[in-house]
């Protein structure tokens, strides 16, 4: 009898094959399995389960990769409000909620016209010394915000020099 790896995959996983939804409870043993679950959907399109797999695996082992993962596929795939959700309360210290949530928990807040707490994620990127994250995104951001707005060909010197400073964030490509 023919087995399909994405029902199979599902069953070890715990994750409804038709609506990517939780069928069933299942514990991951660490945050690499569940990268390495989250990469077998992905290898057969099935993007969603990806995304379930990630969230399911964050929650158990709150990993900084897991999270910056998820933020990053979450706001990739439109799911804003689950970007705003998941990092509802970030900690924006030097050494708080790792940059790249913050850029984009950033993004997800500008789509909602929420221009203030994008300022204050601005502010703290300004004290992130020596995070190069920070220093590309910040000035970006303050582009986006900026009243008035800067010409566009202000606003791509800027991303110009932000890819000097962070040269393959997937965003700024």
């Amino acid at each position: 009898p023919e087995v399909t790896v994405g029902p199979s995959k599902c069953a070890l996983t715990g994750i409804d094959l038709e609506t990517a939804g939780i069928a069933r409870e299942v514990k991951f043993a660490t945050p690499l399995e569940v990268l390495r679950s989250a990469s077998l959907f992905d290898g057969m399109g099935m993007h969603a389960h990806a995304l379930t797999v990630l969230r399911v695996g964050f929650q158990q082992h709150n990993d900084d990769i897991l999270a910056r993962v998820l933020a990053r596929r979450s706001w990739m795939s439109g799911r804003f409000n689950d970007v705003l959700t998941l990092f509802a309360q970030p900690d924006l210290g030097i050494r708080g909620t790792n940059s790249e949530i913050l850029v984009y928990r950033a993004l997800a807040l500008l789509g909602q016209g929420k221009n203030d707490e994008v300022k204050t994620i601005i502010d703290a990127f300004a004290k992130r010394e020596g995070d190069f994250r920070a220093a590309a995104w910040g000035p970006v951001l303050q582009s986006l915000v900026a009243d008035p707005q800067p010409t566009p060909a202000d606003r791509l010197t800027i991303i110009e020099k932000a890819l000097t400073e962070a040269t393959n964030d997937p965003v700024l490509l």
